[in-house]
């Protein structure tokens, strides 16, 4: 028999960076990197790390390290010298938009923290956003601590954003699950062959944040993990699902050491949500399940109704290929020119460039850092117009036109980053996200809903008492 897609070998270097994931945290500088036209250039600092306090920035291209030219080098060999022992040093010398020299760092490495929430903060007076990339060792105190500074600040409703969320630890899903679902409720159950992989997991405490208002986005890139905590939210009626169908992986896998610091990650159970739901996705064609990508009518096209399960409140929800939201959102595909000009870094580089020049211009530079406020006016378009020319870029006036408000949006988010880091630039870009649109518009929706299943609940404790 053939295994699943999900079981695999792990060499040394892979199963170290599982590890590394999975601890939330490793040691090095604390740099994002890419290649861009073959050169090692820094995307941005992690805050807090030394390559931040050293003024590292982001468009800053690498250019030795430790004496050593990347130009040659893949970007896995180089990340793999600027890791190392904590407490230990590492050269770096940097080429710099704007500076005509080469500048030259010695960084001490430390522990840099892989957090599991990149993202939190309120979004208006009221409303808490949450952005989980991944569930580790440290998600649940990361969530907790984030819901309490939030609180502080006059939380009264969540959105948790499991948008691009491919997963993790199985029990952390749990733990997070169970913030927000009463004591012994059921978030999920596995099956499989051995009596050891045939277990319940049900909430085994009571928290302050079970009955916050609760809106959970997510899309095609929200799998395993990720989805067991949307299943048990929908499952009990707690909060909507909004977004696009999820990927649909329901495989648990368990992880054997083997010789040589390599590992054997296998398929031991699947998982099931509370009402009997299995959303594995069907891998009979390892194509396309690692690279069909769902067109609109896919998205909505009906479910078989011998997949139809039941919440709590009586909803009809869908097993099979994922889970199916509440309120079905398909983010609008992007034009071929917009595609262009985000796979040759195009917004990135100009801010790079627009940093560089204010920075030539000390005193103007102060004032737009302190005004948050500032737009894309038509000045910066015709800039970036004429960049687009300086770099070869081709296009017509239609062209441009079309996607004139999302260039705006994606220059003022490249320059915001490049200004004030990356929470300002985010939190900015979510004002126009239409799936957190669409969630501040349901959360009475998402109230209503939960104050049925409370009043059901109620109804049959009623009924019972009378027996």
């Amino acid at each position: 028999n053939e295994l699943d897609p999900h079981s695999n070998f792990l060499d040394s270097k892979s199963y170290k960076k599982m590890q590394e994931e999975q601890k939330g945290s490793f040691f090095g500088l604390g740099i994002t990197l890419s290649k861009l036209n073959g050169m090692l250039t820094v995307i941005s600092p992690i805050e807090g790390t030394p390559a931040y306090k050293a003024g590292i920035r982001a468009g800053d291209i690498i250019l030795e390290i430790n004496g050593v030219p990347t130009k040659d080098e893949s970007i896995d060999v180089s990340v793999s010298k600027l890791r190392g022992p904590k407490g230990t040093q590492v050269n770096i010398t940097i080429v710099r938009e704007g500076y005509q020299e080469p500048l030259h760092f010695t960084l001490t490495r430390d522990e840099i923290p892989i957090n599991s929430i990149p993202y939190s903060f309120l979004i208006d007076t009221k409303t808490g956003y949450i952005k989980i990339k991944s569930f580790t060792e440290t998600t649940e105190e990361e969530m907790l601590n984030a819901l309490a500074k939030m609180q502080v600040h006059g939380m009264e409703r969540l959105i948790l954003d499991l948008r691009g969320d491919s997963g993790g630890l199985l029990e952390m899903a749990t733990e997070i699950a169970d913030t927000y679902l009463p004591k012994g409720t059921l978030i999920t159950y596995t099956k499989g062959r051995t009596a050891d992989s045939n277990q319940d997991y049900n909430c085994d405490r009571t928290d302050k944040w079970e009955q916050i208002p609760l809106i959970i986005l997510v899309d095609r890139g929200t799998a395993s993990a990720s989805e067991i905590v949307s299943g048990a939210i929908q499952d009990h009626d707690r909060g909507l699902i909004i977004g696009q169908t999820t990927w649909g992986k329901a495989l648990v896998q368990s992880v054997y050491r083997l010789k040589y610091d390599t590992a054997l990650a296998l398929t031991t159970a699947k998982y099931y949500t509370p009402s009997g739901r299995l959303i594995q996705r069907s891998y009979k064609s390892l194509y396309d399940y690692f690279f069909e990508f769902e067109d609109e009518d896919q998205q909505t096209k009906e479910v078989p109704h011998d997949k139809i399960y039941y919440t709590d409140t009586g909803r009809k929800v869908y097993g099979g290929g994922g889970i199916t939201p509440d309120i079905m959102i398909i983010p609008k595909k992007f034009s071929k020119f917009m595609d262009r000009l985000f796979r040759q870094l195009i917004f990135f580089n100009f801010a790079k460039k627009y940093e560089a020049a204010e920075q030539e211009n000390a005193a103007n530079s102060i004032l737009i850092k302190l005004e948050r406020n500032f737009i894309v006016d038509d000045a910066m378009l015709s800039n970036f117009k004429n960049y687009l020319e300086s770099e070869k870029i081709t296009f017509n006036d239609e062209e441009f036109e079309n996607d004139k408000e999302l260039i705006k949006k994606e220059i003022e988010r490249e320059i915001r980053l490049a200004l004030w880091g990356t929470e300002d630039a985010y939190k900015k870009y979510l004002q126009t996200d239409e799936m957190v649109t669409s969630a501040m518009e349901h959360f009475d929706e998402a109230i209503a809903l939960y104050d049925e299943k409370i009043k059901n609940e109620e109804n049959k404790s009623a009924k019972i008492g009378k027996k």
